[in-house]
């Protein structure tokens, strides 16, 4: 039942965007790629974990394909995005066997936004924030 809608959805989605705000997300990306070349492991996730840095890539999939039409890609980054990123959490939980559980959770910055407001508002769970450990 939701495979049709989403494909009708997903019709115009080429994930490819090139309006001017797309076009500097894939500079940006392609700059944090340079970093990781020169900078240590642990710079660079302090830098990709950074509360500023969740927000802007969240932010890219406020922009680009998501601008198509008037409210269908608003529709599909609901079912898609953070439905996906609820059955992250959805997992976690299935993998929770006591309270004393710690998890490390590692995933793409785009998804953090997401898991980040998702971990704070689950009262079974304290998000532990990089580099407080």
């Amino acid at each position: 039942v939701l495979r049709p809608l989403l494909d009708s959805i997903y019709a115009d989605w080429d994930f490819q965007s090139d309006d001017a705000i797309s076009k500097r997300y894939k500079k940006l990306y392609s700059m944090e790629d340079s970093l990781s070349i020169h900078w240590t492991l642990l710079e660079y996730f302090r830098y990709m974990n950074h509360p500023k840095s969740y927000n802007r890539d969240f932010g890219a999939y406020l922009n680009g394909d998501f601008k198509l039409g008037d409210i269908r890609e608003a529709d599909g980054l609901a079912m898609h995005w953070y439905a996906r990123n609820l059955r992250i959490l959805r997992h976690i939980q299935q993998i929770t066997t006591s309270p004393d559980d710690r998890i490390m959770v590692i995933y793409g910055a785009g998804h953090m936004g997401i898991l980040h407001h998702l971990f704070e508002c689950t009262p079974e769970y304290k998000l532990v924030e990089f580099g407080e450990m």
